[in-house]
């Protein structure tokens, strides 16, 4: 049941507020009043249920603004000013157009499914902004780090180049075109005008590092082939094995299925892992003695030839005469474009010059260490034999070996300590700053070298043959190295400091 107003009874409330003193030509209507006085309520209640809901409704739209402007968000924190200024400005006009949104919900412009078509395709914007950012934030860093380190290969095109240069100066934006894709463009220093779509992040130019040379390359592989390994001799005249096994490293030529297994392998495993890239940077950072330095056009116009299959005429005088079996190799073989080939002849070349000059040092190392070992025969023979004219016995050598391991380091200033017992009379003496090994009648033996003189150990060889008769295989000296005195220690030995 309606509660009625308690003006509408007449009573003590009509009379205290004074109607009952007024001058009534008419009956007073109290009913109007008091459905006066509940209107009155009635509207007071519905603005206060009127201003809870804005309250509510603004603190939703409140939250979905922040929402939005959240979700709209983009990383400004790549470490590259341009690209942290492309991600802010991109984040500043989304969440414009995003608080516009919500704006026009909330003053019934658009409908909630209005709102929510063009609040996806902001989403989507932002979904292929991070992704090009991110890229450009890679190609920038790649490009930073090659610059810095000098591992910027001579193989990136101008065009490329100047891209790099406009996309770390900030000389780019990010824009919308009339599809809804974003577009990062701008123009180069020289004025020209470049384009990508998120959506073809793919077919970006890629950065090219400067790979190591060919002999690097090669090194490893060639360092392999010239280990020794028991092996079946073969005949070189019938080309068979004689029956007798040998030690030997593999042969440097093509004609070896070790040798061009291993070489032609190792660049398979090269293009594997360096690609088009690498073959490029091969072509322009690095040359190989005997052939020709490669353009930039020369390079490009080979690394888009196409499948390429070389016959006799691809293959130089020089290369024939200088890469035995290379045409036998390699005419006739598929290649996918005629850098590959080029760079491969090369790679061949270099391996198989390595491989010859490792075998010409152990050659020579072995032939060298051969002649020091009959040196050292010989003299090994010719002190035994000064020992037995002396009738020096193998008794008196130990404790002739015994008496200098006592001794302190033989230097320039302490010969005296060493001289002094020579059991053979000789001794080393000092004349006008050169030093001289001398009998006991003062006769010139030998000169001492100055490099024997500055090291203990070589000082002290010489003196326990020379001057006390132990054999140079008996001794194995030691010392540190002498430390050239300063300034002020000289002045304290001077002075006896």
């Amino acid at each position: 049941m309606k509660k009625q107003s308690p003006l509408k009874s007449q009573g003590i409330i009509a009379r205290s507020l004074g109607f009952n003193n007024l001058v009534i030509n008419r009956p007073f209507d109290y009913k109007a009043v008091a459905d006066d006085i509940d209107d009155s309520i009635n509207l007071a209640r519905e603005r206060r249920r009127q201003d809870e809901l804005d309250r509510r409704r603004r603190f939703n739209y409140g939250q979905l603004q922040a929402k939005t402007a959240s979700s709209l968000m983009l990383d400004s924190d790549s470490g590259y000013n341009a690209i942290d200024s492309y991600a802010s400005k991109a984040t500043r006009e989304l969440a414009d157009r995003g608080s516009a949104l919500v704006t026009q919900l909330e003053n019934g412009v658009i409908s909630a499914a209005e709102f929510g078509n063009l609040y996806s395709t902001l989403q989507n914007q932002v979904g292929q902004i991070k992704p090009l950012l991110e890229s450009l934030q890679t190609k920038a860093t790649e490009y930073a780090t090659e610059i810095a380190q000098n591992n910027r290969s001579m193989a990136n095109d101008e065009d490329h180049e100047s891209f790099m240069e406009a996309l770390v100066e900030g000389r780019g934006e990010l824009t919308v075109d009339d599809k809804g894709v974003v577009v990062f463009k701008g123009k180069t220093k020289d004025g020209k005008e470049f384009s990508i779509p998120a959506n073809q992040i793919a077919n970006m130019p890629q950065n090219i590092a400067k790979v190591n040379s060919f002999s690097q390359l090669t090194k490893p592989i060639t360092n392999a082939l010239n280990e020794l390994k028991e092996t079946n001799e073969i005949d070189p005249i019938t080309k068979k094995p004689t029956g007798r096994i040998i030690n030997a490293s593999v042969a440097p030529f093509l004609s070896d299925s070790q040798f061009r297994t291993a070489i032609r392998g190792g660049f398979d495993d090269f293009l594997a892992q360096n690609s088009m890239n690498g073959l490029k940077s091969l072509a322009m950072d690095h040359q190989v003695a005997g052939f020709s330095p490669i353009t930039y056009d020369e390079m490009d116009r080979m690394a888009n030839s196409g499948s390429f299959i070389p016959s006799e005429n691809d293959f130089t005088d020089w290369e024939i005469a200088n890469i035995p079996g290379i045409v036998e190799e390699m005419a006739g073989e598929t290649f996918a474009n005629q850098l590959e080939f080029e760079m491969e002849k090369r790679w061949i070349k270099t391996a198989m010059d390595q491989t010859f000059y490792n075998q010409q040092q152990n050659w020579t190392q072995r032939n060298y260490e051969l002649e020091k070992e009959k040196i050292l025969s010989r003299e090994r023979i010719a002190q035994l034999q000064a020992n037995q004219a002396r009738s020096v016995t193998e008794r008196d050598r130990l404790v002739n070996l015994r008496f200098i391991n006592q001794l302190p380091a033989p230097t320039k200033t302490n010969l005296t300590a060493w001289n002094l017992n020579s059991p053979t009379g000789n001794s080393i003496i000092e004349v006008e700053g050169k030093f001289y090994l001398v009998n006991k009648d003062r006769e010139e033996l030998a000169q001492i070298p100055e490099d024997v003189m500055n090291d203990p150990n070589k000082l002290a060889k010489v003196m326990a043959v020379r001057l006390y008769g132990v054999p140079a295989g008996m001794t194995n000296f030691n010392y540190a190295p002498i430390k050239k005195a300063g300034p002020i220690k000289k002045v304290r030995e001077f002075f006896n400091i």
